[in-house]
């Protein structure tokens, strides 16, 4: 086994401050500037249901005494934006403590702004879902993981009792990503254990610092069995803490393709960018890459998770990728493997600090320099959140009910809490035990130092950033702006008015080819000059030789009520259509109609929307939008 520079560094002196983990906190700051350049919060989808629970639990807090006296004058909203800011500073410094002690300082800097600007963690989860049980768990687990590594260093009470309490304020964070996130936090763990058994004279570990940080987390799950068992034990489904909705099939191209920009000509134009960020994984390959050849070519670490450990994330990245590829109904979606992908990503863009600290002092100031401007860069359109107007919120208990806003606590369990009490009881058993024994450190924990030139490179990459945003921040560069009557987001553009009041102004489908029993993606692009004043409902229709095989209907008209149109920007309307198995395979055409309906049941739809082309010459009551070829495999 070779020594080489990863093992021969300095430990920092107590107390001293850390200048990688400083330096990667104000690199994330570029993360929240959104929160910095505006009041309140976008209409998030969840948002307006975590700012009731928010309240609910301020209210709890000021009748039980415990609410602090500075913060007497937050609401909900700004508990909120605290939340968010936290979270993503969080992201950003856990994961840079995780990957210091495996790829470097260097590294650990990169990998944290990696992480902080993926972006479903710094626009999808604050921003567009309003999922913060979400984005709090993406803070916890890198966090978790790095206790988990010093715990497997030298087991110590200190370190046993906070990984317990990671994974037990984890599992209370969100019911399926806790689930994800523990799953692949014993994944991980496991991995290393295989890897430090076949090359345990590197190593320095012994099978009883393993057991230490299996146990730990093994007993935070069973600590947090007050959220996790009484939801077990629900025999309603409705009261699971996370919906289906978002589970859907995603094409690698679209994951791996650039975040599209947001319209500001669009109506409820605020969605999630189903990708994972080119510079992540750019990032994530370039480092994967090199450490391949690197180890291959003889460079060695006395440390092995540095290299081989890496494996474990790079195998989690891809399954999670292949998981988000395939039209399934399985329990998770891109939803819930976006965030936990970022992180693989993340951790396997530290091991670009490797090759750049072995490079000569002026080029490695600028490799350092162009890859921490590429993520920001790259985020600059993330930085222009739509819809931002949800600056006041009445949050009381009467507007909860009104908005049909389930408020309800966890059921509680006699059996859930005992078992809570057992394992932390066990818990701080345990740390008394490792504090009567005492355990060798292993030698090889301390991170490379970071240099003189690349404190360089990475102020020179934050200031090229900086410039970058100052350029780029604007409207046709940042974000587009469609004028009134037009869609410039739309693959195709269309001219058909419908019924003298709607315009089809056009569609965008994926893919052109699909097979039988797969599943299409369908936005149709919708403008009214004018309020409607008569509700409507969507009838798609696949057909072969004339014959109609297949038929979709959405009711109300792009699920908004006609009061809601609005003349200045645009409606999108998503369809995602899964195709019949029985469908024989063919060209069929792809058409769409309209039918007023009677409100409020809107029930009584049978009168067809006459449709006229540009020229205002009636064509007839459908709309043919495209020729799709379905095969049988």
């Amino acid at each position: 086994m070779v020594i080489d520079r990863m093992s021969q560094v300095a430990k920092p002196g107590l107390g001293r401050p850390d200048p990688g983990l400083l330096l990667t906190l104000a690199l994330c700051c570029f993360a929240i500037l959104p929160l910095a350049m505006k009041a309140g919060l976008p209409a998030g989808q969840e948002t307006a249901l975590h700012a009731y629970r928010a309240a609910e639990m301020l209210r709890s807090w000021e009748q039980g005494w415990l609410f602090p006296g500075w913060a007497a004058g937050f609401d909900s909203l700004d508990a909120l934006r605290w939340l968010s800011l936290l979270c993503l500073l969080g992201c950003g410094g856990g994961m840079y403590l995780f990957c210091a002690r495996r790829s470097g300082k260097l590294g650990a800097v990169l990998a944290g702004l990696i992480y902080v600007t993926s972006p479903y963690v710094m626009y999808s989860a604050p921003y567009v879902l309003g999922a913060y049980p979400h984005l709090l768990a993406l803070a916890l687990f890198p966090i978790l993981l790095w206790r988990i590594d010093a715990l497997r260093d030298k087991p110590g009470p200190l370190s046993f009792l906070l990984v317990c309490l990671l994974q037990a304020a984890l599992i209370n964070t969100d019911g399926r990503m806790a689930l994800v996130l523990t799953g692949m936090a014993f994944a991980w763990l496991l991995f290393e254990i295989l890897v430090q058994a076949f090359n345990r004279e590197a190593s320095q570990m012994q099978a009883r610092q393993d057991l230490a940080a299996l146990l730990a987390m093994l007993l935070g799950i069973l600590a947090a069995a007050t959220v996790w068992l009484p939801l077990m034990l629900e025999s309603d489904p409705a009261r699971l803490p996370e919906s289906t909705e978002g589970l859907r099939a995603l094409r690698l191209e679209t994951l791996l393709g650039p975040a599209p920009l947001a319209d500001a000509g669009e109506l409820y134009g605020l969605r999630c960018p189903r990708v994972l960020g080119i510079a992540q994984w750019t990032a994530a390959l370039l480092g994967a890459v090199s450490a391949l050849a690197l180890y291959v070519n003889g460079y060695r670490s006395r440390h092995p998770q540095t290299f081989l450990g890496a494996l474990c994330f790079a195998a989690m990245a891809l399954g999670l990728i292949g998981l988000m590829l395939p039209a399934t109904d399985a329990l998770f979606g891109d939803r819930l493997l976006l965030g936990p992908a970022a992180l693989c990503l993340a951790v396997l863009a530290s091991l670009n600090g490797i090759w750049l600290s072995r490079l000569p002092a002026r080029p490695r100031m600028a490799a350092i320099a162009l890859l921490i401007a590429l993520p920001v860069t790259a985020s600059i359109p993330l930085l222009y959140v739509p819809e931002w107007d949800l600056e006041t919120l009445n949050t009381s208990i009467a507007a909860a009910h009104a908005q049909e806003r389930d408020l309800a606590s966890t059921p509680t369990n006699d059996a859930a809490a005992i078992i809570s009490a057992l394992a932390l009881a066990c818990a701080l058993a345990g740390a008394w035990l490792l504090s009567r024994r005492s355990a060798p450190q292993r030698r090889y924990a301390t991170a490379l130092p970071l240099s003189r030139s690349s404190l360089t490179g990475l102020v020179l990459g934050a200031g090229i950033a900086a410039v970058g945003l100052l350029v780029g921040y604007r409207e046709g560069v940042a974000w587009i702006k469609s004028p009134p009557g037009q869609a410039l987001p739309a693959q195709v553009q269309l001219a058909y008015s419908l019924d003298e009041r709607i315009q089809l102004i056009g569609y965008s489908l994926e893919p052109a080819e699909a097979r039988i029993g797969g599943r299409l993606s369908l936005d149709l692009f919708w403008y009214a000059p004018e309020p409607l004043e008569r509700h409507y409902q969507s009838v798609l229709a696949l057909s072969l030789d004339g014959e109609v095989h297949a038929r979709f209907v959405k009711s109300p008209l792009a699920g908004i009520q006609p009061g809601q149109w609005g003349a200045q920007a645009y409606v999108r309307d998503s369809y995602e259509l899964d195709l019949p198995d029985h469908l024989p395979a063919g060209a069929y055409t792809l058409s769409v109609a309209l039918s007023s309906c009677q409100p409020p049941a809107q029930e009584a739809c049978g009168s067809k929307a006459t449709v006229r082309d540009g020229a205002g010459a009636v064509i007839g009551d459908r709309v043919t939008i495209a020729t799709i070829r379905l095969n049988a495999d």
